[in-house]
């Protein structure tokens, strides 16, 4: 005879995260449930986290998949793989926001790093040099798995340059937020006494304020260079004279800068702020 079996299922879930399934009965242990694709073939699906057996259980969880769209969860037969029972599920996008504690950092030093919901507890944060591939990155203390935190800490490379700190949902390791920090030398001043203060993001072509509360004393300048120039080039230089302020107008050009103040009669950089251009 044929059987009647019936699946339970939420309508909607996030790219990434846990979804709750139960089913009124089990025709036989090795039958399964799996999470596929609307236009899915019968009797086709994947395994890993996306499928399993239902043994003696009426219940599980799937992972959903990384991409968004039409999704059936089905109960299939182990025996022929036919489809006995099909609820569909729509996987929607999430946004995650990331805030680090500081933007520019000795190399070394620990970053405090939050965020603002964690999809599924076994999506990593990770920190990685500006430009790796989406999905790569390494282990030790410079990643964790979030959990059911929404903070914690990561060391940062002895390797001064640019990095990304980046949220990876553990199913495809599809990036869902970063956020850029400099790491500079373990010595290297990050402020010195000059109080320079300056907006985090602006547009291309924009003109900023750029603030500081130190007195000059010599030949002081505030820069602007690329984040990576050298500490003693720029693409241009005002010199600090009257007043603790001053706008500047930022490349027409999208990027990653730096705004440092320099006191130039000393070769000494006493105070640094980053800056993104997009």
């Amino acid at each position: 005879t044929d059987a009647d079996v019936s699946i339970k299922a939420p309508e909607y879930a996030t790219r990434g995260s846990n979804v709750e399934v139960s089913w009124s009965d089990s025709i036989n242990p090795m039958d399964l449930i799996v999470i596929v694709p609307a236009d899915t073939k019968e009797g086709e699906y994947k395994g890993g986290n996306q499928a399993f057996r239902v043994r003696s259980k009426s219940s599980n969880t799937l992972r959903a998949p990384d991409a968004t769209g039409l999704y059936e969860i089905r109960y299939l037969l182990d025996q022929g793989k036919k489809t006995l029972a099909s609820q569909p599920i729509e996987v929607t996008d999430t946004e995650v926001t990331l805030t680090l504690s500081d933007s520019i950092i000795r190399a070394g030093d620990t970053l405090d790093v939050s965020w603002s919901e964690a999809v599924n507890n076994m999506d990593l944060i990770v920190i990685v040099p500006m430009g790796t591939a989406e999905n790569k990155y390494s282990g030790g203390s410079q990643s964790f798995r979030v959990r059911n935190k929404t903070s914690n800490s990561l060391k940062t490379p002895e390797q001064t340059g640019l990095y990304e700190v980046r949220y990876l949902l553990d199913q495809g390791k599809v990036m869902m937020a970063s956020e850029t920090v400099e790491v500079v030398d373990a010595d290297a001043p990050l402020d010195d006494g000059a109080g320079l203060k300056a907006p985090e993001q602006a547009s291309p072509g924009e003109t900023i304020n750029v603030s500081w509360t130190r007195n000059a004393e010599g030949d002081e300048r505030i820069a602007l260079a690329e984040a990576e120039q050298p500490d003693f080039s720029w693409i241009s230089a005002d010199k600090v004279e009257d007043g603790q302020s001053l706008e500047l107008t930022l490349p027409d050009e999208a990027a990653t800068y730096e705004i440092r103040y320099l006191d130039i009669s000393n070769r000494e950089v006493l105070g640094r702020t980053i800056i993104k251009v997009e």
